[in-house]
């Protein structure tokens, strides 16, 4: 069974139909890529599991993306399952920051903190303060569109003097039920952080 059937099967966009996207000889990492994306733009996430294990059997899946497996069972409603698949992802890469993020993630829709977790190597997360989530929230407000995380950080570090990095932006965005995250890249720095709707103060 070749690639474009296998998307067919599972729900997500014909590849080679895109308009964005063409292929003139197999290339595995950008076409995984793409279908990731595919299936994220549809919300597709059963499809996306199903798929996204088939490469991993067949070893096709790099290791860097396999934390998106665990956030798929996540979406799925599967969270102790996302868990245990996250934990054998930690025990061999104990210092994944996407891996930590999805962990942090599952805990939270568990009503559990961090501690409740066996953690290889615990991440040090630096608390971020009300008043740089303020800023988060204005520039997007005024920007009306959603931002990449680093781009950001980058907007906001320079007026702040206290220590935090990206990762304890991006975990502190995700606890705060103002804002929205997407990723359908195997970085977190990549993350796209929008507002959720209901709380949005101008008229689009």
């Amino acid at each position: 069974m070749n690639w474009q059937k296998e998307l067919k099967m599972f729900g997500g966009l014909n590849a080679a139909k895109s308009k964005n996207f063409t292929v003139k000889k197999y290339n595995p990492n950008q076409i995984i890529r793409h279908s990731i994306r595919s299936y994220y733009k549809n919300k597709n996430w059963d499809g996306l599991l199903k798929y996204l294990l088939l490469l991993e059997e067949r070893k096709q899946l790099p290791h860097s993306w396999r934390w998106q497996i665990g956030q798929l069972y996540i979406y799925n409603k599967e969270v102790y399952k996302g868990l245990d698949y996250l934990y054998s992802l930690h025990f061999r890469e104990p210092l994944h920051p996407d891996v930590h993020l999805t962990i942090f993630e599952a805990l939270r829709i568990l009503g559990k903190n961090e501690n409740s977790f066996n953690w290889i190597k615990r991440p040090k997360i630096n608390e971020i303060e009300t008043s740089t989530l303020q800023d988060c929230y204005n520039i997007i407000q005024q920007k009306k569109t959603s931002i990449a995380l680093f781009i950001l950080y980058s907007m906001i570090k320079t007026k702040y003097i206290y220590d935090f990095d990206e990762f304890d932006l991006l975990f502190a965005l995700k606890k705060d039920n103002r804002f929205s995250v997407f990723n359908d890249t195997c970085f977190f720095r990549f993350s796209k952080i929008d507002i959720i709707a209901e709380t949005l103060k101008y008229i689009a």
